[in-house]
């Protein structure tokens, strides 16, 4: 009887080890993919006419929105070649305090 137990515990100890390391690698994974998610790719201004502002997302809400830097004259003035700038905002306060008094402004 003695040896049967013995056997026993190694498999359980064996199961307890994978379950261990498993749940570790989840927790490294979610850890990177949330530093990833949250990095700043970029910081600077532009300016422009604020075009479009949304929200959207269904786990991450965001506000996504365009912002028109202007156009370039082509030949006698008449047309424009629009440039439109595609930003996303994560912070509610900048997005309704800020932008949506600005939308349409220079």
């Amino acid at each position: 009887m003695e040896t049967t137990t013995e056997q026993a515990l190694p498999k359980k100890s064996k199961w307890k080890k994978r379950l261990f390391v498993t749940f570790l690698i989840l927790i490294l994974i979610s850890v990177a993919y949330v530093f990833i998610c949250g990095m700043t790719y970029s910081t600077g201004t532009r300016t422009g006419i604020v075009i479009k502002l949304s929200q959207k997302g269904i786990r991450f809400k965001t506000y996504e929105g365009e912002l028109n830097l202007g156009g370039i004259s082509e030949g006698d003035g008449d047309n424009y070649a629009n440039r439109i700038w595609k930003f996303s905002v994560d912070r509610n306060n900048v997005a309704y305090d800020s932008m949506t008094q600005s939308e349409g402004k220079h």
